[in-house]
């Protein structure tokens, strides 16, 4: 049994010192300043005009939900159904489902920066002016907590349902261990601005920040050290996937890891000089990070389409689009299975479906009463399912 663990300890070492980051085709070219990983497969990002979202690795991306003039400045999840995102400048509250589905609302705190969720309905939002507000309900309803400074709180990380840490600009550090009823100041040492916080296991944590600042505790949060000389460049991202291997990400694309807790960092090579905001892991060997100009890297395997010889043979088209009153939905290929064609609003509303013998057919939809705004329609056989977003005018 032992040298069963030790013969996949190296198989995962020796993955991790092969991979390499990759630039990923991405959907927007707007920044995209946070992203979170469900799984190896199911990521999804938010910024400065939308949340993306991939369900295949990467090899596809969707923009399932832009709100007009709102930054979707975090976005996190706590569980494996949903991905929530807040705004800096607004008071929407975007949801969206994994692997489909999406729906915002109003009433949400403003000035967000960051998300943290410990339980599927349990989060605790932080931002400007020292604002921190928890959840209870999955973002139905908020309440705000005192944090006891004004500086602008930029990241938040619980260690479990209890405990958390935030960090902002000043150097602020603030911590909880009764689940926010109370949060107190610690010392960490710098005023520097910090943009990113997180807590690998109970004592040890990291908080990193401009002028290339990173701080490092092993008690807890009782004191912080910066262990070397500032880097180059801001860091403004931070995560590890065990106590002893991590990565952050900042300026310049720059991108470095550490495989020994932190005592020392290497650069990696980084396929972009743009401004990374954001890094998350869903596994050892798989990792993302996203940044300005809608900038999406892959650490681990490259996506490729996903081959499906039944979609090989199938074209599709929706026009005109945007539309007005209806649509043609033109479909071809070489399949004798039955295909579903359904419509759908932005909160997964299903507004029209219609089931055909075969491919090869053109369809002339006018759904009734349909406001201006953006519908989804999905055309889907078997294995083979196309989504496509429409916009009523």
């Amino acid at each position: 049994m032992k040298k069963l663990t030790l013969l996949l300890i190296s198989c995962i070492c020796c993955q991790i010192a092969t991979a390499q980051w990759n630039l990923i085709t991405s959907p927007v070219t707007t920044n995209l300043l946070s992203v979170y990983a469900i799984n190896d497969s199911c990521v999804a990002a938010s910024g400065a005009t939308n949340i993306v979202r991939s369900v295949n690795g990467g090899a596809s991306w969707t923009t399932p939900l832009s709100v007009g003039g709102s930054t979707f400045s975090c976005i996190a999840s706590g569980s494996t159904d949903y991905w929530y995102s807040l705004t800096s400048n607004s008071t929407a509250l975007g949801r969206v489902g994994n692997p489909i589905g999406v729906s915002y609302v109003t009433g949400a705190p403003t000035g967000i920066n960051g998300l943290c969720f410990t339980t599927d309905s349990t989060a605790f939002a932080v931002g400007n002016t020292g604002l921190i507000e928890i959840t209870n309900n999955a973002g139905v309803s908020w309440a705000t907590q005192i944090s006891g400074t004004v500086a602008t709180l930029t990241s938040v990380c619980f260690t479990d349902t209890l405990i958390g840490y935030a960090v902002g600009t000043g150097g602020k550090i603030i911590k909880t261990i009764d689940r926010g009823t109370n949060w107190t100041q610690l010392t960490s040492g710098t005023t520097s601005n910090l943009y990113s916080v997180h807590f690998p296991c109970a004592d040890t944590g990291y908080a990193v920040g401009a002028l290339g600042i990173m701080l490092r505790t092993v008690d807890a949060g009782a004191t912080w050290t910066m262990p070397y000389p500032p880097f180059p460049n801001d860091i403004r991202g931070v995560f590890f996937t065990s106590p002893t291997n991590g990565y952050n990400v900042g300026a310049g694309g720059t991108i470095m890891t550490t495989t020994n807790a932190g005592n020392s960092w290497s650069n990696m090579s980084s396929p972009t000089t743009n401004l990374l905001y954001s890094v998350h892991f869903s596994s050892p060997t798989t990792g993302w990070a996203v940044g300005a100009n809608g900038v999406i890297l892959k650490f681990g395997s490259i996506p490729t389409s996903i081959r499906n010889p039944i979609a090989e043979n199938i074209s599709t088209e929706c026009s005109p689009n945007p539309f007005n009153d209806g649509f043609h939905i033109y479909v071809s290929g070489n399949n004798d299975k039955n295909v579903l064609v359904k419509i759908s609003d932005i909160t997964g509303k299903i507004i029209y479906s219609e089931m055909f013998e075969n491919f090869g057919f053109e369809k002339y939809i006018r759904p009734e009463l349909l406001k201006p705004g953006m519908y989804f329609a999905e055309i889907s056989s078997g294995e083979f399912k196309m989504v496509k977003k429409m916009v009523k005018e």
